[in-house]
């Protein structure tokens, strides 16, 4: 009978032993996440490449020197690798279904691309080189921040 109470014993230090061990392993993968810093993004001119971009409808009250875009069309390929949850802004919208979403972008891969109309004409100032500026933002989870869009009328 003795030797029966020490088994239990045993097995209920080991059943502890493994409790307590499961909970380091979690407590430490959860300070490892909290500690790490988070992988800084690319920056999106570097991450994306811009091809073919045209205004598709713009206001008649454009000048020689300034563009009042409303639609614009353009090509996009990821050239730094894969691209996730890919956001392209409408400049004058809030963040609405008008964006431009893509859950995967492919590297290499290009997509044609029309960002719908705004409620306003975007100002696109023209360039030294003779191309108008058309500028939004861009985001996903390994790159963000602005593009330039070089427009030929």
């Amino acid at each position: 009978m003795k030797k029966r109470g020490r088994t239990h014993r045993n097995r209920n230090i080991y059943i502890y032993l493994a409790v307590a061990l499961a909970i380091t392993v979690v407590a430490l993968s959860a300070f490892e996440q909290i500690v790490r810093p988070p992988h800084p993004k690319a920056a999106a001119a570097d991450y994306f490449e811009i091809r073919d971009a045209i205004p598709t409808d713009w206001e008649e009250g454009s000048s020689d020197s300034i563009l009042w875009v409303n639609q614009v069309r353009f090509n996009i390929t990821a050239v730094g690798g894969d691209a996730h949850r890919v956001v392209i802004a409408v400049p004058g919208f809030a963040p609405t279904s008008e964006w431009f979403t893509v859950d995967v972008m492919a590297q290499n891969v290009t997509l044609d691309i029309t960002l719908e109309k705004s409620e306003l004409p975007v100002r696109c100032p023209k360039n030294a080189d003779g191309y108008y500026e058309y500028t939004t933002s861009l985001d996903c989870d390994e790159a963000s921040g602005r593009i330039t869009l070089l427009l030929k009328e």
